[in-house]
């Protein structure tokens, strides 16, 4: 098996650890700032914002392991779900605030999907 690239392994940690990181920090803001008011005011009850959230970080903590175990799938199902994620965020939220979204997404796709990287997915 080729030598795994280090834009992989650190693709791979960061889409294990930001998303829980993420996901207690929401938790966190919700439950004892109490910061609802924000939340309130979308389309979408709490509850569903909550559990989008909750797969969402499921997905990619999934996804950062298997990457780290050179499993092609993996990237494949990170790009879907970010297409989804960033199609969700559009539809919801002004453009401006996801361009950085898109611009890091769009960078780890980039990377993911590049030419050593084909080469440690495919051996």
């Amino acid at each position: 098996m080729k030598k795994r690239p280090r834009s992989i392994t650190v693709i791979g940690w960061l889409l294990i650890v930001v998303p829980i990181f993420i996901l207690v920090a929401s938790a966190s803001i919700w439950i004892y700032f109490k910061r609802r008011d924000s939340i309130d005011t979308l389309l979408i009850p709490n509850g569903a914002q909550i559990a989008v959230m909750a797969v969402s970080v499921f997905v990619n903590v999934i996804c950062g392991i298997y990457i780290l175990k050179g499993r092609g799938w993996a990237r494949t199902l990170y790009a879907v779900q970010g297409v989804i994620n960033l199609g969700n965020a559009l539809f919801f939220h002004p453009l401006k605030s996801n361009i950085p979204a898109l611009v890091l997404f769009l960078a780890i796709v980039f990377f993911l999907f590049g030419a050593d990287a084909n080469e440690y997915f495919l051996s």
